[in-house]
């Protein structure tokens, strides 16, 4: 199993948009053939 973490560094005002496409393109990702699971995580300031 190989899995990859990667950050997004998002520009002041763009986090909707960013996490807008994200929503559409994960169904895409899902039936590609070894993708197990698809994830967004999020972080949050303290």
């Amino acid at each position: 199993m190989l899995t990859v973490i990667a950050e997004i560094c998002i520009k002041l005002g763009r986090r909707t948009a960013v996490l807008q496409a994200i929503e559409t393109l994960t169904p895409t990702v899902l039936p590609e053939e070894g993708c197990g699971s698809y994830q967004t995580l999020i972080d949050h300031k303290a």
